[in-house]
């Protein structure tokens, strides 16, 4: 009994030894844009936003272009239902991240019907490629500047990790632009309405903190006052 107990216990060892999967690669999109702004937000109560130093705790993906992990992709044999591609399987060296051109998005529909509808303005659009068996819980900084200067106009990370289903942590800090429009504006708007928002969003951050759970291949939208977030999680999966 205390023999097979033994042999039972090192085979658990052993499992639990073995490092992760390497086949758990999904391509991950985003597109964050500006609604159109409700007048009652000059109404709210908006909280005073501590300024956060994300690039502390989180990756940037603009160092991440080595292509080891689209190279792997093409390289390998894949699913044809999930890629056209097919090759034989080479080694990953151990790419985690890796930001894709928009040669590879997948959300181009969905960002031109936001660009088309009125009041709706496409922000920031990524995709990237990354091993969820190998990332475990790896914060991404997603940042861009206003158009004028330096300052940044969303700042924030985001959380990717494998639960069975995908749990996806977000925190956001925007400081939108100024509008020129009561295009940008929902109900009847006059020119003070627009002074008074603008006077608004010059003083005023405004903070998206969410956790979702979401299935493969299906667009979510994470809801704000003044942002947007459509996100899609497609796998890229390796035979065998």
């Amino acid at each position: 009994m205390q023999n097979w107990f033994y042999r039972f216990s090192i085979v658990v060892l052993l499992i639990l030894s073995l490092p992760a999967s390497a086949k758990d690669i999904v391509q991950v999109e985003l597109i964050i844009f500006r609604h159109q702004l409700p007048l009652d937000i000059l109404n709210e109560n908006w909280p005073s936003i501590s300024k956060t130093d994300f690039s502390q705790r989180a990756v940037d993906l603009n160092y991440y272009r080595s292509n080891s992990l689209q190279t792997m992709l093409e390289q390998a044999s894949l699913d044809p239902i999930e890629t056209n591609t097919s090759a034989t399987e080479v080694n990953t060296n151990g790419a985690v991240f890796e930001k894709l051109s928009e040669k590879d998005y997948l959300l181009t529909k969905e960002e031109q019907l936001l660009a088309n509808q009125a009041g709706l303005q496409p922000v920031l659009h990524l995709a990237w490629l990354q091993d969820l068996a190998k990332s475990r819980n790896q914060a991404i900084h997603i940042y861009n500047n206003r158009r004028n200067n330096n300052e940044r106009e969303i700042d924030g990370i985001i959380c990717l990790s494998r639960q069975g289903i995908i749990k996806v942590r977000t925190h956001f800090i925007f400081n939108a632009e100024p509008i020129d429009s009561t295009d940008t504006i929902t109900g009847v708007a006059t020119t003070a309405d627009i002074s008074k928002l603008n006077s608004l969003l010059k003083q005023q951050s405004f903070e998206l903190l969410q956790t979702v759970n979401l299935n493969e291949h299906e667009l979510r939208y994470i809801d704000h006052p003044v942002y947007g977030i459509l996100i899609k999680v497609k796998p890229r999966r390796l035979k065998g």
